[in-house]
C-alpha cells in the first residue's frame, strides 16, 4: 500500500498522510481521522495507522492530519479559538481529500477532542454523512459546574463498583477503615437498583437536560448521518451522554442510530490491544453502513 504526505488549507499549513482506496471506483465516502488531543496523525499507539489502512481495503479513502500547531502541522498565527479553527481545518481537510479523491461525502473518527470535533464539523457541513465519537467528552454545550459535579459521583460509584471491588488493595482498605465508607455507600446504592428500582419516570426527574446538544443530535439523525458513540466501560463521556440525553437514549436504542457501543477494560485512548481491536471492528462495521456516492444521491 503506497501512502502519500499531502500539504494543504490555508497558506499550505496542514498536514496530513492520504491512504489511497485499495480499489478505485467504490463510490465509498472519504474517511478523515481527527487529532486526539495533541497526539498526532498516527493516533494514540499507532491506532489511525491500522484504521486507515483497513478502511482503505475497504475502497474508503482515508487523511489522517494534524490540526495546525500538532506533528507535522504548522502553528497558526490567528487567535481563533480551537474549537472553531480545528472545525475550519477539519473542512478544509475534506476539500483536500475531495481534490485528491474525487469523493465528496465523508465520514470522520475521533477520540476524545477529536470526537467533539467531528461532531460539531457534522453539524456545520453536510458533506459528513457518519462520525465515529470515541469518548467524547462533550458535544455542542460545555457540562455546567452542576453538571460535573454530578459526572463526578458517578464516576466514584463506577470505580467502586467496578474496579475497587475486584481490587484485593481495596479491601485491604476496608478492613483499615480507609476506604469502607465509600465502598458501602455504593454497595448499598447498586443493591438498592437491584432490588428497588425507580420508575421510569422519577428516574428521569430532575436531570439537567442540554436543550443546544439535544437539538443538535436531533438534526443530525434527521439528516440520517450514521453516527456511532464508543465508549470505554468506565469513561466519564458515558456518564455525561445518560445525563444529559437518557430519554433520547432509549429511543436510539430502538432506531438504531446513534449507535451506542462499550469496549471493556479500555482506559480512555484505548490503549490495551484487545480495545483497540474491538474499537476497529466496530469501525469498520460502521463504514460498512455509509452510503456509497450512489446510494447518497438516490
Amino acid at each position: 500500500m503506497r501512502e502519500e504526505a499531502l500539504t494543504f488549507g490555508d497558506q499550505a499549513r496542514l498536514s496530513g498522510i492520504y491512504t489511497p482506496p485499495a480499489e478505485e471506483g467504490t463510490g465509498r465516502p472519504g474517511v478523515l481521522l481527527l487529532n486526539s488531543g495533541i497526539v498526532h496523525h498516527v493516533g494514540p499507539n499507532r491506532l489511525y495507522v491500522n484504521l486507515a489502512r483497513m478502511l482503505a481495503k475497504l475502497g474508503h479513502p482515508v487523511l489522517r492530519f494534524d490540526f495546525s500547531g500538532i506533528g507535522d502541522s504548522e502553528k497558526s498565527r490567528d487567535n481563533v479559538r480551537f474549537e472553531v479553527s480545528a472545525v475550519n481545518e477539519t473542512r478544509q481537510a475534506m476539500d483536500a481529500l475531495a481534490e485528491r479523491s474525487g469523493m465528496d461525502q465523508f465520514g470522520l473518527i475521533g477520540i476524545c477532542s477529536g470526537a467533539e470535533i467531528s461532531f460539531k464539523t457534522a453539524l456545520d457541513d453536510e458533506r459528513v454523512t457518519g462520525a465515529v465519537l470515541i469518548n467524547a467528552p462533550q458535544y455542542k454545550e460545555e457540562p455546567s459546574p452542576v453538571m460535573l459535579a454530578r459526572i463526578a459521583k458517578r464516576q466514584e460509584s463506577h470505580y467502586y463498583w467496578k474496579v475497587a471491588l475486584f481490587n484485593k488493595s481495596s479491601w485491604m482498605k476496608l478492613f483499615r477503615g480507609a476506604e469502607y465508607r465509600s465502598i458501602l455507600r455504593v454497595v448499598v446504592s447498586k443493591l438498592r437498583e437491584k432490588f428497588a428500582p425507580q420508575p421510569a419516570a422519577s428516574k428521569d426527574a430532575g436531570q439537567a437536560q442540554e436543550p443546544a446538544d439535544v437539538a443538535a443530535f436531533a438534526e443530525l439523525t434527521e439528516r440520517d448521518v450514521r453516527l456511532l458513540l464508543i465508549f470505554s466501560d468506565v469513561d466519564w463521556g458515558w456518564d455525561y451522554l445518560h445525563l444529559i440525553m437518557a430519554p433520547q437514549v432509549r429511543e436510539w436504542e430502538q432506531h438504531g442510530n446513534p449507535t451506542l457501543e462499550t469496549v471493556k477494560q479500555a482506559d480512555h485512548l484505548m490503549t490495551p490491544l484487545a480495545s483497540q481491536e474491538r474499537t476497529r471492528e466496530l469501525v469498520l462495521g460502521w463504514a460498512s453502513q455509509l452510503p456509497t456516492r450512489e446510494e447518497f444521491v438516490l
